[in-house]
């Protein structure tokens, strides 16, 4: 058995723990950008393609043929996935209120 202490090993495992860091020093801030960038609702319906901001998840996602919508108060709502749209209509200001503190 060949031992672990070889040079090659040393390289090979900060290399390892050099992307890890990588990987979570910019996954924060990817969500937080994002966040900023993609809006929770609209004025009007819009396109497929569009990016938007889950009220429910805080998820980003972009719209799709099949993305489930809702409408409140004259703003367009647009959903993760099909079990976000009924909590939303069922209480709508308790998602619309963490949207304004900034999140859940």
């Amino acid at each position: 058995m060949q031992r672990l202490s070889s040079p090659w090993f040393a390289v090979i495992a900060a290399l390892v723990l050099m992307a890890a860091w990588a990987l979570m020093a910019t996954a924060g801030e990817k969500t937080e950008k994002t966040v900023a960038e993609a809006p929770t609702a609209f004025e009007q319906s819009r396109d497929i393609g569009t990016r938007a901001l889950c009220p429910v998840t805080r998820r980003e996602l972009t719209i799709k043929e099949k993305t489930a919508r809702s409408e409140h108060k004259g703003r367009h709502y647009v959903f993760c996935c099909p079990g976000c749209k009924p909590k939303f209509d069922k209480d709508p200001a308790n998602y619309l209120s963490q949207e304004r503190q900034g999140g859940r």
